[in-house]
């Protein structure tokens, strides 16, 4: 009998155990529910993106006058931080030409760790094998991601951020999902060199930005439309875009910078020493593969250009055309021109074409204080056949004269404008 009464107490004291085991259990259960993840979608996006890749057979692989490697800087404009897993950076290149009907097959990257809230995420691709004159050298391995398959082209490239990891085939994920994103779509960049000129990209968001070896595409706000050549504009990493002072602020970061301001304004340049007033325009010219300009310096002391810019505006709003770097110096009642192209590439825009019209170019100081406008916005009629915006433009003489229409297509590069000569029209009599 007690035998009896002794198993059945520790069958009650075994059943009792097993289900405060149970009830353990299912309450640790309860207490660890799974974590929740932020949607991406309207919170990531492609901040900038730089290619320094020739993917084309015969083109010259020269030196990319930006930076040393292709690069895609992610950013997360939420409060809170993003898991990245599961995501996708597709990317592919497009060609120089404008024979071809898609790009490049796409390639992708798949995205791992965590994207802090204001924070960036940088993929760091290939390296490219000539620095001699390349600006901005990028440290090796300093990306959240180093993935030396990704080498983005200098003329076209598109690149997409995608949750999923299928084989992405259409040419534009934006729009290629009948008339809409295709599912899990985040954002997109698409650009092009010269497009549908010499160069062609076949997904973007309505339409592409334009990138080359010396400029990354970067957002000019965090504002985006869905329209990749308002979103975007040209970041110059070479030597004649961004100041020191621009290049600390803009350069890409990866996620251990943690919250930041990718559009913070550098810190003002001490000028109380340099007169830069005395700094005006003095020529332009426009023709095609020889576009340039010319300042003139009006004042009794040389003066060292750095950080000084010029902007062109061609009824778009005002565009970078050149930054001078510290090794410019002009001297007293001298001039200074940019360059000229070279291989059949222009250095810089003046905004001067034939299809511009309507032109402005603006000379400003370290601090972006406007020394001087170039404006032309009427008068262009043709000149012995060939239209005057299609001259050289100076001013006679030099430095305070009114502004002409100068009979040949050369100008007077880096030397006097001269005298006033047969054939030469004013601006307004023309």
């Amino acid at each position: 009998m007690k035998r009896k009464m002794f198993l059945k107490g520790l069958f009650s004291m075994v059943s009792v155990f097993s289900l405060v085991l149970a009830g353990m259990f299912f309450s640790a259960c309860e207490a660890a529910p799974e974590e929740e993840t932020v949607n991406p979608v309207g919170k990531l996006i492609i901040l900038q993106a730089y290619g320094n890749a020739v993917v084309d057979e015969g083109m010259n692989d020269s030196s990319p006058a930006g930076a040393s490697h292709s690069f895609i800087e992610l950013y997360n404009i939420s409060e809170e931080d993003i898991n990245l897993e599961g995501i996708s950076l597709y990317f592919a290149n497009g060609t120089r030409s404008i024979e071809v009907t898609e790009d490049k097959a796409w390639e992708s990257i798949a995205l791992t760790g965590t994207i802090p809230a204001k924070g960036s995420f940088l993929v760091l691709g290939a390296k490219h094998t000539d620095l001699s004159d390349t600006r901005y050298t990028i440290p090796d391995d300093t990306g959240d991601i180093n993935d030396a398959d990704l080498q983005l082209s200098r003329r076209a490239f598109k690149a997409a951020l995608i949750k999923g990891s299928a084989e992405l085939t259409v040419q534009n994920p934006f729009t290629d999902n009948k008339g809409k994103p295709v599912s899990g779509y985040i954002d997109m960049a698409g650009s092009a060199n010269s497009y549908e000129v010499e160069d062609l990209i076949f997904g973007f968001e309505t339409f592409p930005a334009r990138n080359s070896a010396s400029a990354a595409i970067r957002r000019q706000n965090l504002l985006d439309t869905d329209d990749n050549s308002a979103d975007f504009v040209e970041a110059r990493y070479a030597a004649d875009g961004f100041t020191k002072e621009e290049l600390e602020v803009r350069k890409p970061r990866n996620s251990s910078a943690g919250a930041w301001d990718p559009f913070a304004e550098p810190e003002p340049v001490d000028t109380s020493g340099t007169d830069y007033t005395k700094l005006v325009l003095n020529e332009v010219n426009g023709v095609k593969f020889q576009k340039w300009f010319e300042i003139y310096n009006t004042g009794d002391v040389e003066i060292n250009l750095e950080g000084v810019k010029a902007y062109y505006d061609n009824a778009k709003g005002y565009k970078l055309s050149w930054t001078f770097t510290e090794d410019d110096v002009i001297p007293a009642k001298g001039y200074f021109a940019t360059e000229i192209a070279v291989e059949g590439v222009d250095l810089l825009n003046t905004g001067l074409s034939a299809n511009n019209p309507d032109v402005k170019l603006q000379l400003r100081d370290p601090n972006e204080e406007v020394l001087d406008t170039y404006e032309k916005t009427a008068g262009y009629e043709a000149l012995e056949g060939t239209p005057l915006r299609d001259k050289a433009h100076a001013r006679i003489p030099d430095g305070t004269g009114d502004w002409y229409f100068l009979n040949n297509d050369a100008g007077t590069h880096n030397a006097s404008n001269g005298t006033l000569t047969a054939g030469y029209t004013k601006f307004g009599d023309e």
